[in-house]
């Protein structure tokens, strides 16, 4: 979690930067880089870029910074100087299923509130809430906006019954033979 502060977006690539707390999670930003500096105004968050990112490193700064309501694009220094770069611009990097929130080892209670983007076949996924065992407790099907090459965003709210450490798990299940695609797995504890 990043502590309150009148400078959020330099907190929240302080905490992007500082790399993945939860052992199950990953990054393209290379350990060690140092969080860059960072100012907001008119709606456009300018960042002094390090040299030699990833495109996939550069979409999760993106990403970050575009999550507040205050930032609309993201405009780069130095390797990236003058583009204005939007969520709209990383497409090709970014997962079918992109669940904002709740977030890795987020404290969560029933019903959970879930949200986010996906471009799925026919804009349909499969949410469900796993044991710490692995075992499905519930599961439901969720149609986002839009699909099938286009990005549509989705909100829905899923009931369970559990306490302790939850798996949130989200898939595309496979028009073909039923198989889930493009899984993504959240750490949750309820309580």
């Amino acid at each position: 979690a990043v502590p309150a502060t009148q400078a959020v977006a330099t907190a929240a690539l302080h905490a992007l930067f500082a790399g993945p707390t939860e052992s199950v999670l990953t990054s393209a930003i290379p350990p060690g880089t140092a969080a860059p500096a960072v100012t907001v105004d008119g709606g456009v968050a300018t960042v002094d870029f390090p040299t030699g990112l990833s495109r996939a490193a550069v979409a999760q700064v993106v990403y970050t910074l575009t999550q507040f309501p205050t930032v609309r694009a993201v405009r780069g220094t130095r390797s990236l100087e003058g583009e204005k770069l939007t969520r709209a611009d990383f497409e090709d990097v970014t997962p079918a299923i992109l669940v904002e929130s709740p977030l890795p080892g987020e404290r969560v209670t029933t019903p959970l509130r879930v949200r986010g983007t996906a471009n799925t076949f026919e804009a349909t996924f499969t949410l469900e809430i796993r044991s710490s065992s692995n075992r499905t407790l519930t599961r439901q099907t969720v149609t986002a906006t839009s699909g099938s090459g286009t990005r549509g965003t989705f909100a829905e709210t899923i009931s369970f019954t559990a306490t302790g450490p939850i798996w949130l798990v989200a898939y595309e299940p496979s028009a073909e033979n039923g198989r889930p695609l493009h899984t993504v797995r959240i750490p949750l504890v309820t309580g």
